[in-house]
């Protein structure tokens, strides 16, 4: 096969490669169900990623392999030196712009990215995150609650709803991962973590220390139970809280405005749906 024969050849199997990794990459459900507003957000990252990526692997290993198919050591050529060669300008910017531009676009979309997941909304609740080995234990204060504080062993949020959690550890190191969120926080002794999050599909989903924290790091799991808010107004109050707090009732009132099929701050404080109580012990 003739040099021009072999370009044309490596050519068209390097754009079929890109074109079916960049199909793999959205045909292939990497990741679990978007549960979060922030889910949408870095699942578009993470495809934008994978989109510049494909292209250039292809290229540097479609590179090496023509190479290496073309330029090979061929019998008797053993003590032989290859023609010697000089520097290209002109390709030479063109491998160090290009690789900089493309970085600096990348960069420039994650922070955008970033920034609105860490938007801080109108209103919201704050919950508190309680890491230690090796349990999880979540706090919901008097401005959700509408009364005493309440302490569960496992996490409930109200659809719809931001949500910042305050992180902190009695303990060593961990980190607070929601895989259905798309969030991760590292919560460090001695220091109070947060972050945001918006939950849009109710269901259960599973929490974990994704920082190995000792012998029973695998078994720091718990769960999220994502529930309408008038379920997250009853489970409150089946905790001896009136569930009805100031920041719970804005908060609901401006998902309210913004979704007509989410509850009014009236249906939460009236509302006597059935959920799941977790007690703390003790």
């Amino acid at each position: 096969m003739d040099r021009r024969r072999s370009l044309i050849f490596t050519a068209v199997a390097a754009v079929v490669a890109i074109a079916v990794g960049i199909a793999l990459s959205y045909w292939i459900h990497w990741f679990p169900v978007q549960a979060t507003s922030q889910a949408k957000n870095t699942d578009r990252l993470y495809h934008v990623l994978a989109i510049a990526s494909i292209p250039i692997f292809v290229l540097v290993t479609g590179v090496i392999l023509y190479c290496a198919w073309q330029f090979h050591m061929r019998p008797g050529e053993e003590l032989s030196d290859g023609p010697p060669i000089h520097g290209n300008t002109r390709l030479e910017v063109f491998w160090t712009a290009m690789p900089a531009a493309l970085l600096l676009g990348l960069l420039s979309y994650s922070f955008v990215v970033l920034h609105d997941n860490e938007k801080k909304p109108a209103h919201e609740i704050l919950i508190g995150v309680t890491a230690q080995q090796f349990a999880w234990t979540f706090q919901y204060g008097p401005s959700v609650t509408g009364g005493r504080p309440v302490q569960s062993y496992e996490l409930f949020l109200p659809e719809r709803v931001p949500v910042r959690f305050q992180l902190h550890t009695r303990d060593v190191i961990h980190a607070f991962w929601i895989p259905a969120f798309r969030l991760q926080q590292d919560i460090v002794p001695g220091i109070t973590t947060s972050y945001r999050a918006t939950p849009v599909r109710m269901g259960t989903y599973p929490i974990v220390c994704n920082l190995l924290c000792g012998l029973g790091h695998s078994l720091m799991r718990s769960r999220v139970h994502v529930i309408s808010p008038q379920q997250f107004s009853a489970w409150l109050r089946s905790n001896g809280a009136p569930g009805t707090g100031a920041a719970l009732t804005q908060a609901v009132s401006s998902a309210g405005a913004a979704s007509r099929a989410t509850p009014t701050p009236a249906a939460v404080a009236g509302s006597t749906a059935r959920v799941v109580s977790v007690r703390p012990s003790g």
